[in-house]
């Protein structure tokens, strides 16, 4: 099975398919890479409280949008990520260029998709790390 895309869906089905039985392609896409649950509070508890649903497109360089978070919410909702993925079975191919026929072009850019994806991880726990001393005046740690 060919999955295009490493957004929240894309990776759920990656994730799914494997872990069936199947052997499957993930094409990565742009993506973030975030904890689903931090300091006991779903990943969307503080998305809210940090104000990420506030922001409009014209806040964003060029206005375009950041690369999606990869969550699911499968069984009350994980952890997940593409290097995990990739451990658990499935092989990764760079984005998809074109295709023709029975033939697919693909982009040599998977390593450095995941790099930037990796990059999301500890900026999202800065950032809630800042919330959370604004709030409580408290450090919190991992």
């Amino acid at each position: 099975m060919l999955v295009v895309g490493s957004g929240g869906s894309g990776c759920q089905i990656a994730d799914e398919l494997v872990h069936a039985g199947r052997r499957v392609y993930l094409s990565v896409s742009r993506h973030r890479r975030v904890p689903r649950r931090l300091w006991g509070k779903d990943l969307y508890w503080w998305l809210d409280k940090m104000g990420r649903f506030d922001v409009t497109i014209d806040s964003f360089l060029a206005r375009r949008w950041p690369p999606s978070m990869v969550v699911t919410g499968v069984d009350g909702g994980y952890d997940i990520s593409v290097r995990e993925l990739a451990a658990d079975g499935v092989t990764l191919l760079g984005r998809i260029q074109d295709g023709y026929g029975d033939q697919l072009s693909v982009a040599g850019d998977a390593n450095q998709v995941l790099d930037e994806a990796d990059e999301a991880y500890p900026t999202f726990l800065d950032a809630a790390r800042n919330y959370a001393r604004t709030l409580c005046g408290e450090d919190l740690a991992e």
